[in-house]
């Protein structure tokens, strides 16, 4: 019975590492998705920020 017990321990060891293996790489996904959002919206900012500039040299 006790063997029973020990072999069933690396195995949910495993598993559990395997979850967190998982749910790791979705957080880094997660993260790489982020960072390319952001990306993108820095760009849509300097856009903007030059739309901005042209518009106050039009002005003065």
């Amino acid at each position: 019975m006790k063997q029973e017990k020990n072999s069933k321990k690396p195995k949910n060891a495993e598993n559990k590492l395997d979850e967190n293996i998982q749910k790791i790489n979705q957080i880094q996904n997660s993260i790489e998705g982020m960072e390319s959002s952001v990306d993108h919206l820095d760009t849509i900012l300097k856009r903007i920020e030059t739309k901005l500039t042209e518009l106050e040299k039009l002005k003065q």
